[in-house]
């Protein structure tokens, strides 16, 4: 399935039920806190910094708006990256699919 908006050319967020984000960017994290904590994304790695990531989303209408990802984790050895969507929605995300009634 198409999703309606993605990231960079080179950075896409996989769907995920974790109970928070992780990803191998750093770039655009703020209120960073060092961490040393193991993660289990396919193989055993670990999580370096906690913090916020701002993003920009561009949506296939051309528009486009900034997020920011509470408790986000880099795992700079990662090769995926994951959105939590349970995290998000405890932050007032709304999710939805235009056009169902």
């Amino acid at each position: 399935m198409d999703m309606p908006f993605k990231f960079a050319e080179s950075e896409n967020f996989n769907n995920d039920t974790a109970s928070t984000s992780y990803g191998n960017a750093d770039e655009g994290m703020f209120n960073v806190t060092e961490i040393n904590e193991g993660v289990i994304i396919g193989e055993s790695l670990r999580a370096i910094k906690m913090g916020k990531l701002q993003r920009t989303i561009d949506i296939t209408n051309g528009d486009t708006f900034d997020i920011i990802l509470p408790d986000y984790k880099n795992v700079p050895d990662s090769n995926v990256n994951l959105l939590s969507i349970i995290k998000a929605l405890d932050h007032g995300w709304r999710i939805a699919k235009s056009g169902v009634r």
